[in-house]
Formats: C-alpha cells, sequence, structure tokens
C-alpha cells in the first residue's frame, strides 16, 4: 500500500504526458455550475483535476462539494472520484487550512449488454 504523500506525487502530474493537473481554486463567490463544467473538462481532457478551497471559507467548501454532486446530472451520467485531503498554504505566522480534493473519472461499470459480448 502506498503512503499519502506517494499517493499524493502520483496524482500531482499527468501520468502519460508529464503535466501537472490543474488546479482551480474554489471561492465564496464561484458559480456551481461553472465550476462542474470546468471540473468535468479537465477531468475529460487531462484525467484529473484538484479543487482546492480555504478550509475557513465554508461557503466556498459547499460550493465544490454542489459541484461534484451537480457533475452526473449536467453531463448525461458522467461519474467522478473524489479524493480528499487537507493541507496548508502560506508563511508560519498566517497559515490557512486548504481542503485539496482531487477529481477523477470513475471506473466505468461494465452494462450487462457489454458483458454478455
Amino acid at each position: 500500500s502506498r503512503s499519502w504523500k506517494e499517493f499524493f506525487e502520483a496524482t500531482r502530474r499527468d501520468k502519460n504526458t508529464g503535466e501537472a493537473y490543474s488546479v482551480l481554486l474554489v471561492r465564496e463567490s464561484t458559480d456551481v455550475k461553472n465550476l462542474a463544467w470546468s471540473s468535468i473538462k479537465q477531468v475529460r481532457d487531462r484525467g484529473g483535476v484538484w479543487l482546492h478551497c480555504f478550509c475557513d471559507e465554508v461557503a466556498a467548501t459547499h460550493t465544490a462539494a454542489k459541484a461534484i454532486a451537480t457533475i452526473p446530472a449536467l453531463t448525461g451520467g458522467d461519474q467522478v472520484v473524489c479524493i480528499p485531503s487537507k493541507g496548508s498554504t502560506g508563511s508560519d505566522l498566517q497559515q490557512r487550512q486548504i481542503l485539496r480534493l482531487f477529481l477523477q473519472a470513475a471506473p466505468r461499470k461494465e452494462s450487462k449488454a457489454e458483458a454478455s459480448e
């Protein structure tokens, strides 16, 4: 089993291209629908995306959760897996806690028709 640090490092970059995954900063003013569309576009195009929000901005954490929950309805059924973690940013004197949510496409379930082929 991998340590959290190994997992985090593995999810920072696309394993095919080596490019860093995008980070979308969620604020209290972020629109839920726009965040959901931006998130799923990154998941489809790049394989994953990070959503970051400050833990002390409760409305921002709610917006992130709503956007993730909205994805299937907006896309006609796309599912994502969300892997949460907590971090911090800033200097020692002014650190802020960050909720980090890594989104990637959910493993596709085989339909009965596909299974019988």
